[in-house]
């Protein structure tokens, strides 16, 4: 991964063995970090692409490298399935808006914060706003902070985790 990675360009064992960075590239821009060490990477591979595209738009080569993932075990549940869980979780007559991402800043989750505000001013439903994600994270953003600037109830934001005790996936 090329986040971690980049800071061994100058040193004298780089490139003297084969190198790949295999780097997830998941939102744009693409950041000065690919075009400034394009010609210390032979190999740079991405996992989308539009990655790849958007790498080459701006004369960085690069090969795609999907994940490897066995998409056939991704599918939506059946309608009784997905309404047990929804009851389960205590969300059978919410409208739930999901993300997930790392907490990190660059992820601009304020920004999905606000709108989410706007949203709840303009339609008068029940809703949460379910982030899988860590709000414990030491160089992310403060939700709940954030939250309660915004006017968003903390009872309208949950998050994902699993339990130490059962193992299972739960949501608060």
């Amino acid at each position: 991964d090329i986040w971690h990675v980049h800071g061994f360009f100058h040193k004298p064992w780089w490139n003297k063995i084969p190198c790949i960075a295999w780097t997830p590239i998941d939102s744009l821009p693409i950041m000065p970090v690919f075009t400034e060490a394009q010609d210390k990477l032979k190999h740079l591979w991405v996992k989308a692409e539009f990655a790849k595209r958007e790498l080459q738009d701006i004369g960085v080569q690069s090969k795609l490298f999907p994940c490897l993932i066995d998409q056939t075990k991704f599918y939506p549940l059946p309608a009784p399935e997905r309404s047990l869980l929804r009851k389960q979780c205590g969300l059978e007559d919410v409208f739930v808006v999901g993300f997930v991402f790392r907490n990190q800043l660059r992820k601009l989750v304020t920004l999905l914060m606000e709108g989410y505000k706007i949203f709840l001013d303009k339609h008068k439903i029940k809703s949460k706003l379910l982030l899988h994600t860590n709000f414990s994270e030491p160089a992310g953003w403060n939700i709940l902070g954030a939250a309660k600037e915004l006017g968003i109830d903390r009872n309208d934001i949950l998050t994902s985790y699993k339990c130490k005790n059962c193992r299972a996936a739960q949501i608060a």
